[in-house]
């Protein structure tokens, strides 16, 4: 029995035939020296971080509100001291 095989599944084969097919392998630019690509990277990273950080705080709450949440949980359980010290010591083995 013969085996079909699509051409979709060879990307990384099918992309390295000097530019006769369209893939999205990307060459590195020969053309730009190393040490200015690094600059302009380099240059370019304080701005790209502040906008991965305002994207993380618009889509992520990174307060401390779970750990309170837990906390006040704890209180109303009123466990004894042994039985909390029990289970600090269950939730780190976790």
């Amino acid at each position: 029995m013969q085996r079909v095989v699509r051409r979709s599944y060879l990307p990384a084969v099918l992309s390295q035939d000097n530019g006769s097919r369209v893939c999205s392998y990307t060459p590195a630019d020969t053309h730009e020296a190393f040490a200015n690509t690094m600059a302009r990277m380099s240059a370019a990273k304080p701005e790209i971080m502040r906008r991965q950080k305002t994207l993380l705080e618009q889509r992520y709450d990174l307060g401390n509100h779970a750990a309170q949440s837990f906390f006040n949980m704890l209180q109303q359980l009123k466990l004894a001291p042994q039985e909390k010290a029990d289970l600090v010591a269950f939730l780190r083995a976790l």
